[in-house]
């Protein structure tokens, strides 16, 4: 409805990648990555009249300034699939230019794709994790996106390790450190009676008398690294350390 009387009109998108140029026009404001921004022309008198439709491209930002904590997740599954940007992944015969993540020397190439939001669309993304005995050369620099069919990113490089040795501060680990020469890695385990924890490097007491009480016959007493059985009284530990006998009264 325009001058009061019903009127054809035609409304302009702007391609993903580009935005609205310059204020005006009715519907809706711009989006930050393109595809929003509605312009409508109307007809009156044989003419389009309104604001002349443009649209300019979106400056991307920078890889290193790029913000992966935004991961689609508040996305309904339909908005993904109608949104988000497949080309990097689209194997239609009709197109060869897809390409799956380039992948990395020295890394695990087997990283799933994820969603992350950027430039005001669903893009798909690969996140990067170096094999054992490498690490990352740059930790800002573990991410490629898909955009039109290209990863865009700085490409990440995975770099050897600093050379580690259990001489130097028992390599870290709280008890006992060998050295796995093969893949450049310390490996850290623990001493009779204590076992290693998450972090792969602490070790925390077993307390022995949680299964089966030790295996005593009457009493177990954890101790640190190990644990010691004893007898109700009028009993005496056997030799076995674990058996408890009667003990024989003389008169």
């Amino acid at each position: 409805m325009y001058d009061g009387l019903p009127r054809l009109y035609a409304t302009y998108h702007c391609k993903w990648g580009f935005k609205p140029s310059g204020g005006g026009g009715g519907g809706g404001g711009g989006g930050g990555g393109g595809g929003g921004g509605v312009r409508n022309v109307y007809c009156q008198n044989g003419q389009w009249l309104g604001s002349t439709p443009k649209c300019q491209t979106v400056v991307y930002e920078e890889p290193s300034q790029m913000d992966f904590s935004g991961i689609a997740s508040t996305l309904s599954h339909d908005e993904l699939l109608l949104r988000a940007d497949y080309t990097c992944i689209d194997r239609s015969p009709y197109d060869d230019m897809a390409a799956p993540p380039p992948t990395l020397k020295n890394a695990l190439n087997n990283n799933p794709l994820r969603f992350v939001i950027l430039e005001g669309r669903p893009r798909l993304y690969v996140e990067y994790a170096c094999s054992d005995g490498f690490r990352l050369e740059n930790a800002r620099y573990a991410h490629l996106y898909c955009r039109n069919k290209r990863w865009i990113g700085e490409m990440p490089k995975c770099v050897p390790e600093p050379k580690k040795s259990c001489s130097s501060n028992n390599g870290g680990c709280s008890q006992l450190c060998s050295e796995d020469r093969g893949r450049r890695l310390l490996v850290c385990s623990c001493k009779d009676g204590f076992q290693l924890q998450p972090d792969k490097v602490s070790c925390t007491d077993v307390d022995e008398c949680e299964v089966n009480s030790g295996y005593c016959d009457h009493l177990c007493d954890n101790t640190v690294g190990s644990f010691t059985c004893s007898c109700f009284p009028g009993y005496s530990l056997q030799k076995n350390s674990r058996s408890c006998s009667k003990t024989n009264l003389v008169e």
